[in-house]
């Protein structure tokens, strides 16, 4: 099968490390796969080294070009620019395109005349419960979101989400499109956890404030009262809003800070146990999460989006999901509380250790990939 993987960039995001953990395993299983980053193209190492096979191409178009297709104008050059794109991917041979990304999926779903499955992300809740983001955000902000959500669930074959509330879309059409949820996946860890008890708690995310930062360190400050030896690593992208926490916990020597992380295996090496208390609304399947698992480290977090059933296994959870609705002095304090029953407590550390290999499972990429793979399949038998 020759297939186009498209996206809006690959910048730091679970979309973007799913995106190529599935290019990757499309084409250990021998397909053909094409790579396109639509609005503009960005180079990132760890990316690129996943996508680093003989049966991935890099699919690329003219920004200027792009922009044209994108204005939804009835102009003759967009027609004849629309029509040059179709042949283009004609020569190529390719069959089907699965997009990935709110702006990437309405762009081929009103340019593209080939068989299209749409990954949701958490992309479109975030713009339906906070329609001045997507105007100030998203490339098409200036269009009426609803009308837009209608077009592409009425033009794409199959929409495949990958927790509950991606499905928020589907309450506000007409017609719910046919669709199946499937987890993100990836390749297991190489390196395993094997720690009986907690030195080093870890969290790496963006560096932005909904990610829980601030409850993060100050249920450490007051952990690490009682616990001198305790240290904190914290993996984070560039921003103003880390900048200015960097600051105000300059005194806190047992924390480390790692800028803009690229290998986030090598940052989770001596990390005991994942703390995430995420309040980012768009939270829906986040990647940390999974690789954490993947690491054999158990997870704390808020119960944002699919956590709570990331963490489970049939014989018990790989983590503890904290209430997201409490109050920001009520979260502190009960994740300073659970992670110091786990200090206390290794026996109970140990026992959510045992469960990250099964909780894992769900995720392995070569069994997701097999189920896009039924899916790509039947949305062509379907087509023709």
């Amino acid at each position: 099968m020759k297939i186009l993987l498209a996206i809006n960039n690959l910048g730091t995001g679970g979309a973007e490390t799913f995106f190529c953990q599935l290019a990757r395993a499309l084409a250990e299983k021998g397909h053909s796969v094409f790579v396109w980053q639509i609005f503009y193209p960005i180079e990132d190492h760890q990316y690129q080294q996943v996508l680093n096979h003989p049966k991935i191409e890099l699919f690329k178009m003219d920004t200027s070009e792009v922009k044209e297709l994108a204005n939804n104008s009835k102009s003759i050059s967009r027609r004849w620019k629309k029509r040059k794109l179709n042949k283009r991917l004609q020569s190529l041979g390719i069959q089907l395109v699965n997009s990935h990304l709110f702006e990437s999926d309405y762009f081929i779903s009103t340019n593209v005349n080939l068989p299209h499955v749409v990954s949701m992300h958490g992309s479109y809740e975030m713009y339906l419960n906070n329609l001045q983001a997507f105007e100030k955000d998203s490339f098409y902000g200036q269009g009426n979101l609803k009308n837009m959500c209608e077009q592409i669930f009425s033009r794409t074959h199959h929409v495949i989400t990958a927790a509950q509330k991606n499905e928020l879309a589907f309450t506000i059409c007409k017609n719910s499109p046919l669709n199946s949820r499937i987890y993100y996946g990836r390749t297991q860890m190489l390196h395993k956890n094997e720690a009986a008890s907690i030195q080093t708690i870890g969290m790496v995310s963006r560096g932005i404030a909904s990610k829980g930062w601030r409850i993060l360190f100050e249920s450490f400050m007051q952990l690490s009262k009682e616990n001198k030896k305790l240290h904190l690593k914290i993996g984070y992208t560039d921003s103003e809003f880390m900048i200015g926490l960097k600051n105000e916990y300059a005194e806190l020597d047992s924390v480390s800070w790692h800028e803009n992380v690229k290998n986030t295996e090598d940052f989770l090496k001596n990390v005991d146990l994942f703390v995430f208390p995420t309040l980012y609304p768009a939270e829906s399947l986040p990647n940390v999460v999974i690789e954490a698992l993947a690491s054999n480290i158990p997870v704390i977090s808020t119960n944002m989006g699919e956590i709570a059933n990331m963490v489970f296994s049939p014989n018990g959870n790989a983590g503890i999901v904290i209430s997201k609705d409490l109050s920001e002095e009520e979260l502190i304090c009960e994740f300073s509380n659970v992670i110091k029953k786990l200090l206390d407590e290794p026996n109970h550390y140990v026992e959510l250790k045992q469960h990250c290999k099964a909780a894992f499972e769900k995720f392995d990429i070569d069994l997701n990939s097999m189920k896009y793979l039924h899916i790509f399949n039947k949305t062509l038998n379907g087509a023709q």
